[in-house]
């Protein structure tokens, strides 16, 4: 019984010592570790301070028309939408390495005439933008006083007129018996409720419109103000003159 217990406590000793080893290196690696992210840190929060500016204004890291990357345009777009918007805001002057960049990008590009709506701007590496985006799509073409034609999206905005030729006037359905003149600029709405209305017709024709030899749509009411208090009937006029009553 004598000869056992020295011999336990011995084991015990030793592993004593042992575990209060590795408690120690353990300590002492942790130690190293927050010291050396420390040193790091403020490593690169110096050198930064001392280079970031010439690093963000480095031509490798400055935006450009062709760091950005959009959805193909659609046939019916004349003008380079990239291009306009790049000019326009200025995005030249900013640098991929700015975490502001991406959202300035994202504004500057759903305030064009042509951009239905930018459903997101995401940074690929620190030398590339890719912007989700949706154009508009023309439907319509409002008679205007005295001559010409307004372009109309699906949403009833206006789009810039100077950008359709009059044969190309004639690929869309024409709407008259409206308001012959908008009431804001490109890339707002028309102003005009029946012409929204006469929008989504011919957004819902799309497929068919042309086979049905459809030509315009007309509003039966006289104002544009009745379209909220009242049903208001639409004709789908034919080139042969033929009249389809459309209901609302």
């Amino acid at each position: 019984m004598s000869a056992t217990r020295p011999s336990r406590d011995n084991r015990f000793a030793r592993l004593s010592t042992q575990v209060s080893t590795l408690l120690r290196l353990a300590t002492s690696s942790a130690g190293s570790i927050c010291l050396l992210l420390a040193v790091a840190g403020a490593t690169f929060t110096w050198a930064w301070m001392r280079w970031g500016d010439e690093v963000i204004s480095d031509s490798r890291f400055t935006l450009s028309a062709d760091k950005i990357e959009v959805p193909s345009q659609p046939t019916w777009i004349q003008s380079n939408v990239k291009e306009e918007v790049v000019r326009d805001a200025k995005l030249a002057s900013l640098s991929l390495l700015d975490a502001a960049t991406a959202l300035k990008v994202d504004r500057a590009f759903a305030l064009h005439r042509w951009v239905r709506r930018v459903e997101r701007v995401d940074k690929q590496s620190s030398r590339r933008l890719i912007v989700q985006l949706l154009y508009r799509q023309p439907t319509i073409m409002v008679k205007a006083d005295p001559d010409g034609f307004w372009p109309v999206d699906t949403d009833g905005y206006l789009l810039p007129p100077n950008e359709f030729s009059e044969l190309q006037t004639r690929e869309y359905l024409h709407v008259r018996g409206v308001t012959p003149q908008p009431a804001g600029g490109v890339g707002t709405p028309y102003g005009d409720e029946r012409v929204a209305a006469a929008a989504r017709i011919a957004l819902a024709l799309e497929a068919v419109w042309k086979d049905l030899d459809l030509f315009a749509i007309e509003p039966q009411s006289t104002s544009a103000e009745v379209v909220f208090t009242t049903a208001v009937v639409y004709e789908l006029v034919t080139r042969q003159g033929t009249r389809i009553v459309w209901g609302n």
